[in-house]
């Protein structure tokens, strides 16, 4: 869904998908924060 959201307006995505926008938009900020985390070389 990430890729395609260059193609599609990310609404017709998440109705196609089944899945609420604030939710998507939600992971999609976990996402970006874990890979910040992870590209920084933090270890827990």
């Amino acid at each position: 869904m990430n890729t395609m959201r260059l193609d599609y307006p990310i609404a017709v995505l998440c109705r196609a998908f089944k899945v609420s926008r604030s939710g998507f938009y939600a992971w999609s900020n976990r996402l970006v924060k874990y890979l910040v985390y992870w590209s920084s070389g933090t270890k827990v």
